[in-house]
């Protein structure tokens, strides 16, 4: 599924800020349900067969705020795609967007364009590859 990434607005069909029944509705099918970890207290929608996760905040009722996507999802941003692409490209093309963007144990994260990925052998070499991309609302970040 090409899911082309709007900074600071969503993802393909899903717009940070619906609800949970929007969302549902948007992508057209039933989720199921977790909890993302322990001392999570709002479930996450799995569209897993879709490639991606929904996380929500309770803000007068439940509503998007970060999609994160792997495959078989196909997120991408101005036609650059992520998923099984080298950290070490995705950072060359990204610094030219976003001269701040954050390198992190786990990844790449871009404040100003509301995106990060997820390259857990970062650390271990920098031809890893992209197994993840979430976009998040403004302040996801801040606790």
């Amino acid at each position: 599924m090409e899911l082309e990434i709007k900074s600071y607005v969503g993802v393909g069909p899903i717009e940070l800020g619906m609800s949970r029944d929007q969302v549902m509705h948007s992508v057209g099918k039933q989720p199921k349900q977790f909890f993302k970890g322990p001392k999570s207290v709002i479930a996450t929608d799995n569209f897993g067969d879709l490639g991606f996760h929904v996380y929500y905040k309770n803000v007068s009722g439940e509503v998007c705020n970060a999609v994160e996507m792997f495959s078989p999802a196909d997120p991408s941003f101005e036609g650059h795609r992520f998923i099984n692409r080298s950290v070490n490209e995705i950072l060359s093309w990204l610094k030219n967007l976003d001269p701040a963007v954050k390198i992190g144990d786990s990844g790449l994260t871009s404040y100003e364009l509301g995106f990060g990925v997820y390259v857990p052998n970062i650390s271990e070499a920098f031809n890893a590859l992209v197994e993840a991309v979430i976009v998040f609302e403004r302040d996801y970040y801040k606790k």
